[in-house]
């Protein structure tokens, strides 16, 4: 699929206009003796290539505008959060848990992080789950398993955790 900056007035969103190359590249065997103003040798053989990380970009955010998906700004598939203070160890058990299981997982480094910026966080970055533990999920060996895009919620068992991610996240 081509995704390009320009849109024409098609609907169709495979008939956009490409943004160009993106790489460049060639001899320059008399650009250096041509700085050297004449001292020396003046055919000093060279090669240089150049991309456009600008069109790369530009291409990438049109492709999340037509996919209608936002830009990740991480590869963080799931965060470990808590919801009361005190509970660091067992985040640190279940983020362990995540990755021995293969999951790109991260926490808070607080101690006691607030849940509204846990959240907060994960909105901003584009993070797709959170797992959310709290004294009543300890007492029931449960954690609660959020979509941030949809705000829905359910209680899942610690054991269970990584099926139901990969599932998820697959």
């Amino acid at each position: 699929m081509n995704y390009g900056l320009n849109s024409s007035s098609s609907s169709n969103p495979d008939d956009r206009v490409s943004v160009g190359s993106v790489a460049a590249g060639g001899r320059y065997d008399k650009l250096v003796g041509s700085f050297l103003g004449g001292k020396g040798k003046s055919n000093v053989p060279c090669v240089g290539i150049s991309f456009g990380i600008e069109r790369l970009f530009s291409i990438m955010e049109a492709k999340h505008a037509v996919e209608n998906s936002p830009a990740r700004l991480n590869a963080t598939q799931v965060y470990v959060s808590s919801a009361q203070k005190g509970l660091l160890k067992a985040r640190m058990k279940i983020i362990r848990l995540l990755w021995d299981a293969g999951f790109k997982a991260e926490m808070s480094f607080k101690a006691n992080p607030k849940m509204l910026d846990q959240l907060q966080y994960c909105e901003g970055n584009s993070v797709p789950w959170i797992v959310i533990i709290g004294e009543r999920e300890l007492e029931q060996g449960v954690v609660k398993l959020r979509e941030i895009a949809t705000r829905t919620e359910t209680d899942i068992p610690v054991e269970e955790l990584t099926a139901k991610l990969a599932e998820l996240l697959n």
